[in-house]
């Protein structure tokens, strides 16, 4: 080893920092098949769907990474229940969603689709993506997003997606027919014509069409959708509540079921009162400097105040 260095000009302190430099490479493209901040979490978490809250932010994972986080039956039955607990829980502002093991979700189990001849009815009816949440849902994609994993990714506010991610409506391939409500939110995000193209087609869709196409609400590099779809939610979490609420009802009520827009409407009803507080509050805020020139820190009112007085 000793003549090795000197013949390659190498001196201990080099050979530490090549070491150090390859330990953090290999590192850095684990990092791209995984979604976890924390090494080895997803193996000591063992639910094919787990939540984590992060300050007012609940991530909520699909952990069946040996199958690209496809969804059976009970898996869709847990991604349910963890939104309706997000909804209900007043200390929680946004959500993100995600895939672990380098996947975000590859559609149903093709295994139990195959075995079970009531599969695709109980799924069907467990409407898993049929109801409106009331609070921001943000979806880190990478790898494969194909399927109902495609609808998964429909289903929420905002894709950050990673430039190496895929899209698709592979189900075609099997005769599995997309839901009703997933073709009308494609529609309303393409277009009709890419809406054909791709569901009847079933061809892969990549991240740079995606972004072009609007599906992809950032495009950002392998290995980072899950940090950077928190950090997006943070910037939501921020704002008025009610009147982010009335936004998103008014720009998601067509896609939904007409049952499902009465109860939109009933919100939306609901929540006028509320809504008018906060610009009231907001027009306050602004007159003591938050929001000016386009900003939105509280530390804005602090610097007016000081150059008003």
């Amino acid at each position: 080893m000793i003549s090795l260095r000197i013949r390659n000009g190498f001196s201990s302190a080099h050979i530490k920092g090549m070491l150090g430099a390859f330990k953090l490479t290999k590192r850095s493209r684990e990092k791209c098949f995984s979604t976890n901040i924390e090494d080895g979490e997803s193996v000591r978490l063992k639910d094919t769907v787990y939540s984590k809250q992060l300050g007012s932010v609940t991530t909520i994972h699909i952990n069946r990474p040996d199958t690209r986080n496809c969804l059976n039956f009970q898996t869709a039955v847990k991604l349910k229940e963890a939104l309706h607990a997000f909804n209900s829980d007043e200390k929680s502002n946004v959500a993100v969603l995600c895939g672990e093991g380098g996947n975000f979700c590859s559609g149903l189990d093709c295994n139990e689709l195959a075995s079970d001849s009531s599969f695709l009815k109980k799924f069907q009816d467990l409407r898993l993506l049929d109801e409106f949440s009331k609070k921001p849902l943000v979806a880190a994609v990478n790898g494969f997003a194909v399927g109902e994993g495609f609808d998964l990714a429909l289903a929420c506010d905002l894709r950050v997606v990673e430039d190496t991610a895929i899209f698709g409506y592979f189900n075609r391939r099997l005769g599995v027919p997309v839901s009703e409500t997933s073709v009308r939110r494609l529609e309303g995000l393409v277009g009709r014509a890419r809406a054909m193209d791709w569901i009847l087609t079933a061809r892969a869709v990549r991240s740079k069409e995606a972004l072009n196409c609007g599906i992809a609400s950032r495009l950002i590099a392998c290995g980072t959708a899950y940090g950077q779809a928190h950090t997006l939610a943070k910037v939501l979490e921020k704002f008025p509540p009610y009147s982010l609420l009335l936004d998103r009802i008014n720009l998601q009520l067509n896609h939904f079921s007409i049952a499902e827009q009465e109860r939109m409407l009933k919100i939306k009803n609901e929540i006028q009162e509320k809504v008018l507080e906060e610009s009231i509050s907001g027009a306050k805020n602004f007159q003591s400097g938050y929001g000016r020139h386009g900003t939105t820190s509280y530390s804005t009112v602090k610097k007016y105040k000081m150059e008003t007085q």
